[in-house]
């Protein structure tokens, strides 16, 4: 996997639908210093790759593996070893916000 397939991801599984009312963005910090910047608003998804420091993110999620791509797909019966390894700074809510717009 590579960020771009990581944003390919994202923007295939987004859901306007299931972005009524939501707010959020989320700064991604993959394992080889890579960054994408996720913005959900007014029923739209934005990516960036160049992460502005005008609008600081809700939250930064930064990967510790190459396995990335299990956040937008996760595993049905996930093990420790199965799960999409990552560090969270900043507002949890913003990352289950984001997730929630995904089918």
């Amino acid at each position: 996997s590579t960020p771009s397939n990581f944003a390919l991801g994202l923007r295939h599984r987004f859901d306007p639908a299931r972005a009524e009312g939501v707010t959020c963005s989320i700064r991604f910090e993959f394992p080889d210093n890579e960054t994408r910047m996720a913005v959900v608003a007014d029923r739209t998804l934005r990516l960036d790759d160049q992460v502005s420091t005008d609008h600081p993110a809700d939250a930064t999620i930064r990967f510790t593996a190459s396995d990335y791509i299990r956040l937008l797909h996760p595993d049905p019966n996930p093990t420790e070893s199965h799960a999409a390894r990552y560090d969270l700074a900043g507002d949890p809510f913003a990352l289950g916000a984001l997730l929630a717009c995904l089918d």
